[in-house]
């Protein structure tokens, strides 16, 4: 029976960098999240919660156009993804005015995204689709801190279950804000009309973006280093 070697030291390095810079992710989501307060978010458990996103879908598209109001006669947006996907709401008090949907990898179906733009999302398994992110019209701001909020609750949902890459779909000035916040966006293919504009599937590498995410965001209060527990730290 061989024996397994053990990693080099340049593997465990490369390691023990990963541990640290998604320690430093964790830690920054959770500054963004605070920083939405009185906001609170949470994946909706019960059903109600989730009917009321999805009517918060349907309002919303309805709203700006991109659907006719019979084309949902329920006042439900909602797809077959829904079914098992991860709903994330932000509620002030008890009025949901954010939400998200989080779809994880599962064998034989595609996610949303490739299954809208006829793209392939590698790594294979290794990719979980956020998208229908919502913020009511009166909680949007320049700052966009509860849309930061939402998209840092949702980075902590999908990590702490050993993810770290993401998918969806993005109009070019959407690209452009969100390579403007540091973060590392590739886009897969060729772009479509899709809820209401022209959007582009991206892949988001949370890792590889770790660094840039925080020098763009995290102003100067503090480094990127103090943003990492000590028991991360080599």
């Amino acid at each position: 029976m061989g024996m397994i070697e053990p990693p080099s030291a340049n593997e465990a390095g490369e390691t023990q960098n990963a541990a640290t810079l998604l320690a430093m992710a964790d830690a920054f989501a959770r500054e963004l999240v605070a920083s939405a307060l009185p906001v609170r978010y949470r994946v909706a458990e019960r059903d109600e919660e989730r009917e009321a996103i999805y009517r918060l879908r349907n309002g919303t598209v309805v709203a700006l156009g991109w659907a006719e109001p019979d084309s949902m006669p329920e006042g439900v947006e909602r797809d077959q993804f829904d079914a098992d996907a991860m709903q994330v709401g932000g509620w002030d008090g008890e009025e949901l005015i954010a939400c998200a949907r989080v779809v994880f990898p599962t064998v034989g179906r595609p996610l949303p995204t490739e299954e809208a733009f006829r793209v392939e999302v590698s790594p294979r398994g290794e990719v979980v689709d956020v998208g229908r992110g919502i913020v009511a019209p009166a909680y949007r701001d320049e700052g966009r801190r509860i849309f930061m909020g939402l998209l840092a609750t949702c980075w902590l949902e999908l990590h702490g279950r050993g993810f770290s890459r993401m998918c969806g779909d993005a109009g070019p000035w959407l690209i452009d804000v969100y390579r403007g916040m540091g973060f590392q966006v590739e886009v897969l293919g060729e772009g479509r009309p899709y809820w209401g504009e022209l959007r582009e599937p991206i892949l988001i590498d949370g890792l590889a973006s770790v660094r840039s995410v925080i020098d763009r965001l995290g102003g100067e209060t503090a480094s990127p280093e103090s943003r990492v527990p000590r028991s991360a730290r080599s």
